[in-house]
């Protein structure tokens, strides 16, 4: 019934949860397991320049800096996702992994259009209130 399912992941107990469920799934339909997880860019601001007054040197230093993070960050996120194909793969599950510089919510849309995705396993992060209100959820945004 379903051919690929994509469960996105950001390390989260609730994330997890999903996985779980995304693993049964797939199981029972004999479908391959998409695991994505969505790398966002390391923003540099004004406040991190400082008043404007660096020099060329010290500017190219932050940005350096900057490319480093998002460098770890994507890293981090890919061998994260490697120990969970390898976790899936090992309880009978075909399974990939995806990692995205991009948004979560835009990750999710972009890879389910690509890769032909014919169901998302995903949780919210519970957010209520206020909060959902002004922030959402990556959930909501994908629905």
């Amino acid at each position: 019934m379903f051919n690929k399912i994509i469960a996105p992941l950001d390390e989260s107990d609730l994330s997890e949860q999903a996985l779980s469920y995304a693993k049964e799934i797939g199981k029972q339909f004999k479908s391959e397991l998409v695991l994505l997880q969505a790398v966002t860019a390391v923003a540099i601001t004004m406040t991190d320049l400082g008043s404007g007054m660096e020099s060329p040197t010290a500017t190219a230093m932050s940005i350096e800096s900057a490319r480093s993070i998002g460098a770890a960050n994507f890293k981090a996120a890919t061998d994260y996702l490697d120990a969970k194909v390898k976790q899936v793969s090992s309880e009978g599950v075909r399974a990939s992994s995806k990692v995205i510089l991009d948004t979560p919510a835009k990750a999710i849309l972009d890879v389910c259009k690509t890769e032909n995705i014919e169901l998302i396993v995903m949780t919210p992060h519970g957010r209520s209130g206020l909060g959902r209100a002004i922030i959402g959820s990556v959930a909501d945004q994908v629905i």
